[in-house]
């Protein structure tokens, strides 16, 4: 008699196809994770290799932007001296232009000055010139002066002659006076023509000279004054 213990280790065909259709299908499966296993397992090394060549390329990158970091320090210094030239430069050309302004404003002065000096030189000649006239006018002047004092003093001398000649004549006229009174009836002597005539003052002929002081009148008129007496 069959129990079911002895059933149930006794599987059927059907069970038994089933059973190995489902152990082909885990193995297939099995295969399949085995298969997709050994995928990732490419893809992981795969992975891991990009990632190295990823990290190499990172510290590649890093020393890369590190270097372009000192530059951009570098151009940054650079553009800071640039900077600083140009503001230089500005100033230097702000000296320049005003440099410049003073250069014209010191060209016009020397101009100005040369010409003042130009015309201090001219009056200067000019001065000069008067100075020599007025020199040789005051030489001529004194010259006149000196001419008019000798003329003076020959004048006075001729004065005083005059006036001695005068006072002999006189005293020749009252000694005929007296003459006449003690002979009356002789005739009275008449004095010398020689004696009664004036002597003119012995002046030099002048010569054509500028107008003098009064001073040179003087001594004519004396002359003239001191013969009467």
């Amino acid at each position: 008699m069959n129990t079911p213990s002895s059933r149930r280790s006794t599987p059927t065909k059907a069970q038994l196809e089933a059973t190995v259709k489902e152990l082909r299908a885990a193995l297939e499966e099995v295969q399949i994770q085995d298969e997709s296993f050994a995928d990732l397992k490419d893809a992981l090394e795969e992975a891991g290799q990009k990632e190295s060549h990823l990290q190499q390329q990172i510290t590649d990158l890093q020393s890369q932007l590190q270097q372009q970091q000192q530059q951009m320090g570098q151009l940054q210094t650079e553009l800071e001296k640039i900077e600083q030239l140009k503001i230089e430069l500005e100033q230097a050309k702000t000296e320049l232009e005003q440099s410049q302004t003073e250069r014209e404003q010191a060209k016009t002065e020397l101009e100005q000055s040369q010409t003042k000096l130009e015309q201090a030189k001219t009056e200067l000649e000019q001065a000069k010139t008067e100075l020599e006239q007025a020199k040789t006018e005051r030489e001529q002047s004194q010259t006149e002066l000196e001419q008019a004092k000798t003329e003076r003093e020959q004048a006075k001398q001729d004065a005083l002659q005059l006036a001695k000649a005068n006072e002999k004549l006189a005293e020749e006229i009252k000694t005929l006076k007296a003459g006449s009174k003690a002979k009356p009836g002789s005739t009275a002597l008449k004095p010398q023509g020689s004696a009664l005539k004036p002597q003119r003052p012995n002046v030099p002929p002048k010569q054509p000279q500028r107008p003098i002081q009064k001073e040179a009148d003087k001594p004519a008129d004396f002359a003239r004054k001191t013969w009467l007496l």
